[in-house]
């Protein structure tokens, strides 16, 4: 079993979060103090704080600066997310909304709607939706606190850089980035490598590399070094080294010196050979070492994500207009390529969740005659949404094979 130390978390008895040994504050044994705290904080801290021998509060209760004579206070700064949803993929797309929400909670606390302009790129709408959502957050939450009170505590996003760029504006807030596009990332890069043959050996421990990320990121809880430490210990694993790990030059392994499993009993035979699968290994290593990813482990949050946000805006792709089914294929002739493609043709645009909408916010079971009015004009046809269906299949093929011989010399 392993037996490296690690900095154990500790559970706050106010607000239940979980966070490491030095980011928490041991209750005061005083009895005097103990009251004082108590008609601070309220009952709850005293039936938590009552049922534990060494209860914490977290730093976040704290008002700044250090000293035996500090006293918490019950308000707590907030832990938030945020991610922007664009209307479409690709560069075309022509609006973004850019949702914060908390995730304690999982209530959004505001929103921006950003609109492309006319001969600007449309990947700065969701670095302009942060900055302007984030900015009203805070001013109307200053509005509502006390002098010098901190306000937000963290921000959790995906591994964006127009959103790193906008939190270096904000230095007080905590940027930390979401496990589990992290761990898509480097799940993209080794899917590309698995249709190589040198690869083929580390196939049967590639589903087992996602699983020991996503552990590791966990056991360590926020400990970037620990989390590195451990990742790296992968590949000791996959070799048959279970212990008295040696440093290499991509990891020390100080506080990670062996594996965390019970002792292995009988040979597994995935195991691999350091020396003959030594370019699968290699590429393996690359891809956990590509880029920032050994920086930006140091602020992947095990226990915040964005999954709560997202969650919000695939509800609300629904009733995006651009997002229509495919209903039949058109066979056309390309004169860019001089020959025979086939395009896709989507259904109309349907609106029938406004009038869903409607009916729901402004009709009664009195008011039937709004309700026949709304049903009077949802039956009326708008010309712009009238589908082409009309048009003979036969004149189109006509049409492309005149276009074919007229581009073809």
């Amino acid at each position: 079993m392993s037996n490296f130390k690690v900095d154990d978390p500790r559970k706050c008895c106010l607000c239940g979060i979980t966070s490491p040994r030095k980011q928490m504050r041991s209750v005061t044994t005083n009895i005097s103090e103990r009251k004082e705290w108590v008609k601070l904080l309220g009952t709850t801290f005293q039936q938590n704080a009552d049922k534990l021998s060494k209860p914490y509060l977290c730093e976040s209760h704290f008002p700044p600066g250090k000293g035996k004579k500090v006293l918490p206070y019950q308000g707590h700064p907030l832990h938030i997310a945020g991610d922007g949803q664009y209307d479409t993929r690709g560069f075309c797309a022509l609006i973004c909304r850019f949702t914060i929400m908390c995730v304690s909670t999982s209530l959004i606390l505001d929103f921006e709607v950003m609109r492309k302009e006319k001969g600007k790129s449309s990947v700065l709408l969701e670095k302009a939706g942060h900055q302007i959502s984030l900015s009203r957050l805070l001013a109307n939450l200053k509005n509502e606190a006390n002098p010098g009170t901190k306000l937000v505590a963290s921000f959790t996003s995906d591994r964006c850089n127009n959103m790193s760029a906008v939190m270096r504006n904000f230095p007080d807030i905590t940027h930390l980035f979401d496990n589990w596009h992290y761990v898509r990332s480097i799940r993209k890069d080794v899917t590309e490598k698995c249709t190589r043959n040198y690869f083929e050996p580390m196939l049967p421990w590639v589903r087992p590399l996602f699983a020991h990320i996503r552990t590791s990121i966990a056991v360590a809880n926020g400990d970037g070094v620990l989390a590195w430490e451990m990742i790296n210990g992968f590949f000791n694993h996959v070799v048959g080294v279970h212990e008295n790990f040696e440093p290499t030059q991509l990891c020390s392994f100080i506080k990670y010196k062996q594996c965390g499993h019970s002792p292995i009993l009988a040979e597994d035979p995935r195991t691999l050979d350091a020396v003959t699968h030594k370019r699968a290994l290699d590429a393996v290593k690359n891809i956990l070492n590509k880029g920032n990813r050994r920086e930006e482990l140091l602020s992947v949050c095990p226990n915040f994500s964005t999954h709560s946000v997202e969650s919000y805006h695939s509800v609300a792709t629904k009733y995006t207009s651009k997002n229509k089914p495919v209903v039949r294929e058109v066979r056309m002739w390309c004169k860019t390529k001089k020959a025979y493609i086939t395009k896709k043709r989507k259904a109309p645009p349907c609106h029938k969740w406004r009038k869903d909408l409607m009916e729901l916010l402004y009709s009664t079971p009195e008011d039937d005659e709004y309700s026949m009015d709304l049903e009077s004009v949802s039956d009326v046809e708008d010309p712009e949404n009238i589908y082409a269906e009309d048009i003979d299949e036969e004149e189109v093929r006509i049409r492309a094979e005149v276009e074919r011989m007229l581009y073809e010399f």
